[in-house]
């Protein structure tokens, strides 16, 4: 009967412990993706930086051959995602947001910015938060 109960006590014991070890792997993840987020924008605000046009005075659009894998794109998609971003959610709004200000929302796909003269480029962060960069000129 003791053996019976020490077995319990065990594996209860080792259920916890598995308990406990997801809840930390699942906060890593996200803080993983939340990354990522931070450097596909930093990817993207550098090739936008590098194609400024100095005679018109206006970023070039961004293109796909200016990127060796393609326009980097949120780490999450599917039934996760928001259709509109909102940076007061957890939840990321899985795409990248470019506009002349931080508040405006275009996905950033080829063709975008459209000439401006200035940009934003952003991203929710899973774990709280937005993360932008802004044009230098």
């Amino acid at each position: 009967m003791g053996g019976k109960v020490q077995l319990t006590l065990v594996l209860v014991f080792m259920l916890g412990l598995s308990g406990i070890g997801v809840f930390f792997y699942l906060g890593q993840e996200a803080s993983i993706r939340d990354i990522r987020r931070q450097g596909d924008i930093n990817s993207i605000a550098l090739t936008m930086e590098v194609h400024y046009d100095d005679v018109t005075g206006k970023y070039t659009p961004l293109q796909i051959k200016q990127f060796s894998t393609g326009i980097p794109q949120d780490p999450i998609s599917g039934a996760q995602c928001q259709s509109k971003p909102d940076s007061s959610s957890p939840l990321t709004m899985c795409h990248y947001c470019v506009g002349a200000y931080s508040n405006d929302c275009t996905v950033v796909a080829p063709g975008i910015p459209s000439g401006g003269s200035s940009w934003s480029v952003c991203a929710a962060l899973e774990k709280g938060g937005t993360y932008c960069r802004y044009s230098s000129r």
